[in-house]
């Protein structure tokens, strides 16, 4: 945990012991900066006049790097790299306290621009409003705050996410004479969160109005150790009905083993199989599809959360952000909407279900994943 004046050194360290690939070595390039920011507090790029010499100074905040984490980042600093843009990385490890700290320690070192994926949806807004106030460009990527002020945020539409992975569920059969029944067991992320909070009202908004499918939502914060706790629980009550899990690259693992370890793990189509939904597609959900021990999955397009960098340009060269239809010709999420209408604009990239029919799609980011880290 970083103190109030941090180190940013250990959690380079500890990014690169966990990421691999392009990402470790952006982790590697990644610079301090050492310029004090503007007192003027208008909202407002101000550095670019600076110097004719100047290179814009981005700062990219996770809240850890694992696999999906890693991945999202990638997107946005590869797009920024191209840019000769110079960057400095961070990660909270899940604490919000560290991360508030980070953003305050890097903005007193000259960043003209944060790009963040918010350990808590609800803290980060004083934060925000912090660096506003020294006219520091605000853009979440992934998650989103709860109130202004933010220049944009970059996410799945994860109320969407949540009503695709509720609809498959409805529609699924357990052999030809066997339905899905509840309850339902829900493994949440993190309630802190915006993503979580969506990823379950969306899931809601289609059981909810079926009672004959009860839910039980149980908080994992996205922790496979807290997954791994309520499943089994749960499997020493006897063989779940059916699991809805709001990110299946974290807790895909885990399910497989304790179904199977309990005898509970059979594939799709015959009797016994355990129904489950879920959100992301990582590389272990679409290997999971394909082997018929999962169901669904709600992909998000998160390689595309790098289209942020072409709003921070737009932002930059002091163009407002409006409300649009964003469309990228092949691109899975597309068309997208841009709703900037109020003090909380956000592009929202549409999820898509994933089942058997489609799981080896390669646009899907978790195929992408799988192919470069073979």
């Amino acid at each position: 945990m970083l103190a109030a004046n941090p180190n940013p050194v250990p959690y380079r360290l500890k990014a690169l012991r966990r990421v691999s690939g392009s990402a470790a070595l952006a982790l590697l390039l990644a610079t301090a900066t050492a310029c004090k920011s503007s007192d003027d507090t208008r909202p407002r790029p101000h550095r670019e006049t600076a110097s004719p010499h100047h290179r814009f100074r981005l700062g990219y905040f996770a809240p850890e790097f694992y696999a999906g984490q890693a991945a999202i980042m990638e997107g946005v600093l590869a797009r920024a790299r191209e840019r000769g843009w110079e960057l400095q990385l961070a990660s909270a490890n899940s604490n919000a306290q560290t991360q508030a700290s980070q953003l305050r320690y890097f903005a007193d070192r000259g960043l003209d621009a944060v790009v963040v994926v918010p350990v808590d949806s609800n803290d980060i807004v004083r934060v925000f409003r912090e660096l506003r106030e020294r006219r520091i460009g605000v853009f979440t990527i992934d998650r989103a705050p709860t109130e202004p002020p933010l220049d944009l945020g970059v996410l799945s539409d994860n109320y969407m996410a949540g009503k695709q992975s509720a609809e498959a569920l409805l529609r699924l059969k357990v052999g030809d004479k066997d339905p899905v029944t509840g309850p339902v067991l829900e493994l949440a992320g993190d309630l802190r969160q915006n993503v979580a909070q969506l990823r379950g009202s969306g899931f809601h908004s289609v059981l909810d109005q079926h009672p004959d499918l009860p839910v039980e939502r149980h908080a994992t914060d996205w922790s496979p150790s807290k997954t791994s706790r309520v499943l089994e629980q749960a499997v020493a009550k006897g063989r779940p009905r059916a699991l809805y899990l709001h990110s299946d690259a974290a807790a895909v693992p885990v399910a497989l083993e304790i179904l199977g370890k309990a005898g509970y793990l059979h594939p799709r189509g015959s009797h016994g199989h355990v129904p489950i939904v879920g959100v992301d597609c990582s590389p272990a959900a679409l290997a999971a599809i394909r082997a018929g021990f999962m169901d669904q999955c709600s992909a998000q397009p998160i390689a595309s959360f790098g289209l942020v960098i072409e709003y921070i340009e737009q932002w930059r060269s002091g163009h407002p952000i409006r409300t649009e239809t964003v469309t990228r010709p092949g691109e899975l999420w597309s068309p997208a909407q841009l709703s900037a209408d109020n003090k909380l604009p956000l592009l929202l990239l549409a999820t898509t279900s994933v089942n058997e029919s489609n799981c080896d799609d390669s646009r899907l980011w978790g195929n992408a994943l799988h192919l470069a880290q073979r």
